[in-house]
């Protein structure tokens, strides 16, 4: 495990509070398809609902386009004879023979995990909680994810597809914390230890095994987190964009006055996740992605060379073409620029790979080809952002970018360009920015309650029930009072509309009218900025009450950066820029050199040990006090 080596480098001398790991083990188990073997148990006439989903399509305009292959197939989904209405009451008893009769069938099929998911269990899940205890008694070693648990709202195919993933993730996720906390005692003991959570917050390893479903974008989610805070240091505008490009793929989310947009319905590869999530779009451009032509066309993308055998300048026997073998010909990196030198890389390969895939096909030169498949890449990504901010009515001028990420900072300039947004900020340590973003994580679990009504008493008994959850939950995790924090919500809509808009709750005293005509109010004015028009005076219902316990982390103070103040020059490149129709003889400078406060001009190149960082022809920039650099785009 890398994160053990990193562990093990860490002087005696060090003093450390507390640990945070972000992961991507969920994401990898789901694409790599290699979860635990899954059974389902649902209500009789509810086995197919796993493939019947919603009408959405994949693709709107496909008419070959394929859903992707559920996690638990048809064999090992199993329905059971009971029912309980909307209303919460049994109209048909739970059949435990049924129960016990499935247990038999799976006893010797490897089963790792069982889902289990009973039509309208979030009103009364008294038979998906006695099935369990059935399925403990008779198969103690199986992974156990029980719908009501896990969300208890409605909606019965978004609950059934996270309480399978759950299931899914279980097994794998449990073993790698399992070995993983194993390592880390042995290195230091007596140390908290959090996992990052899709929604940008943290959670101990114990909570995390219930709900291993939430580490789905565990991996991204503290970057952005990060880019919020950084936004905020810096007083950057209302909205901003964070943009992490790694070897594989992109990662994008808003930011709203300096906190990260959130959702509570997620896909993960096609697969509806009904938590709350960091609203992030993914694609796949980054360094290892390959460029090849399809269809007489030039792409680049989603597949990628990855980490082994990766880009062909690595010379570890890849032979596609890949962005970073195009920066390498256009001059943005160098022979020996990654990790400080540490690693060489080959440019003969670089330009054998593009000439022989690319260039002789369109009769292109080696630079023609290397730009036309940087161009590509910025534009994919450039497009992505552009359909993300006009979905919601934001102009790009008013817009400023937070870059980082490996290949982040070497394209922030050239997306910011396309776009017309006049700044981009490229943290001090952007190859490594999402790991310190989890220093400015807090502690987080969600609670819902599906409620569907308007009767404000009820409101007031249900919040208060899902106080004491939270409570609770602060006294489990050991959090100080002074650091916890409650923040309700509702989930409201028009009476008769499918879907709601959420609504924060200041107030809790909703037996006052002044109070609840407010919520009436902020709920019509969200309404009309969502979807351009409001009811006066429609019924209104409420359909689920969200509670979000908070534990306040301690903030970390930044470090001021320690430079060299000299803007030492140590090198030129011919580089060719996206921006410029010329080769330029460009100056490269390590950071550590580059004075604080001090404007530079492009072009430029700025080398640092985890990433390097563009400033084209006509740009400027200035490095403050924190090692964070400002790059203003002036012909935007």
């Amino acid at each position: 495990m890398p994160v053990i080596k990193g562990l093990k480098k860490i002087s005696p001398k060090e003093k450390v509070t507390d640990i945070r790991h972000g992961t991507t083990v969920g994401t990898n188990t789901i694409i790599e398809r290699k979860g635990g073997k899954t059974a389902l148990l649902t209500t009789k006439g509810f086995r197919d609902l796993l493939e019947i989903g919603r009408q959405k399509r994949p693709e709107l305009y496909n008419l070959r386009g394929r859903k992707p292959e559920v996690l638990i197939s048809r064999d090992l989904r199993f329905e059971v004879r009971e029912r309980i209405d909307a209303t919460g009451s049994i109209k048909k008893k739970l059949k435990e023979k049924d129960v016990l009769s499935i247990i038999e069938k799976i006893k010797n099929q490897n089963i790792q995990s069982v889902a289990i998911l009973f039509l309208h269990s979030y009103i009364n899940n008294l038979h998906e909680k006695r099935t369990a205890e059935i399925i403990k008694k008779e198969l103690p070693a199986a992974y156990l994810a029980i719908s009501s648990d896990l969300i208890p709202e409605f909606r019965e195919y978004e609950r059934l597809t996270t309480t399978a993933l759950n299931a899914y993730l279980g097994p794998i996720l449990i073993n790698y914390l399992s070995k993983l906390i194993s390592n880390i005692k042995k290195i230091i003991k007596g140390v908290p230890i959090y996992l990052s959570q899709s929604d940008g917050g943290i959670s101990s390893p114990e909570n995390i095994t219930s709900f291993p479903v939430r580490t789905a974008y565990s991996g991204p989610s503290a970057g952005v987190v990060g880019a919020a805070g950084l936004a905020k240091q810096k007083q950057l505008s209302n909205n901003v964009i964070s943009l992490d490009i790694g070897g594989t793929s992109t990662d994008i989310s808003l930011i709203n006055n300096f906190s990260p947009v959130k959702t509570v319905e997620k896909e993960i590869l096609g697969f509806p996740i009904k938590f709350p999530t960091i609203d992030l779009l993914t694609i796949g451009s980054g360094g290892g992605s390959i460029a090849a032509i399809s269809h007489g066309h030039l792409k680049v993308g989603p597949e990628s060379a990855g980490a082994d055998p990766g880009p062909a300048c690595y010379g570890k026997g890849g032979t596609e073409p890949t962005v970073t073998d195009a920066n390498l010909i256009l001059g943005i990196i160098g022979k020996n620029t990654m990790l400080g030198h540490k690693i060489g890389l080959d440019k003969e390969k670089a330009e054998k790979a593009i000439n022989n895939k690319i260039a002789e096909i369109f009769g292109w030169s080696l630079q023609e080809s290397a730009w036309a498949i940087i161009k590509i890449m910025v534009d994919n990504i450039s497009n992505t952002i552009h359909k993300l901010i006009l979905s919601k009515g934001i102009n790009p001028g008013n817009l400023n970018m937070v870059a980082y990420g490996g290949a982040g900072p070497m394209h922030a300039a050239d997306i910011c360009r396309e776009l017309g947004i006049s700044k981009a900020i490229i943290p001090s340590n952007p190859g490594v920015f999402s790991a310190m973003g989890l220093f400015s994580c807090d502690l987080t679990m969600d609670f819902v309650k599906t409620v569907r009504g308007y009767d404000k008493a009820e409101l007031v008994e249900e919040i208060n029930s899902l106080k004491e959850k939270g409570i609770r939950w602060f006294e489990k995790e050991a959090v100080k009072r002074t650091r916890q924090k409650l923040c309700f919500s509702v989930d409201m809509r028009y009476k008769g509309q499918n879907y709601e808009i959420n609504i924060p709750l200041v107030n809790l005293n909703l037996e006052k009218n002044e109070i609840w005509e407010n919520i009436l109010k902020n709920f019509n004015e969200k309404h009309y900025k969502v979807y351009g028009h409001y009811k006066d005076g429609m019924p209104i219902e409420v359909i689920n009450i969200r509670l979000k316990c908070i534990g306040k982390s301690k903030q970390r103070i930044k470090k001021i950066f320690k430079g060299k103040n000299r803007n030492e020059i140590k090198g030129y490149r011919k580089v060719k820029f996206l921006n410029s129709k010329r080769i330029i003889k460009t100056p490269v400078i390590d950071k550590n050199n580059i004075g604080i406060k001090e404007k530079i001009t492009g072009p430029l190149i700025i080398e640092q040990l985890d990433s390097t960082i563009v400033i084209p022809l006509g740009d400027e920039a200035v490095l403050d006090k924190y090692g964070d650099l400002v790059i203003n785009i002036l012909d935007h």
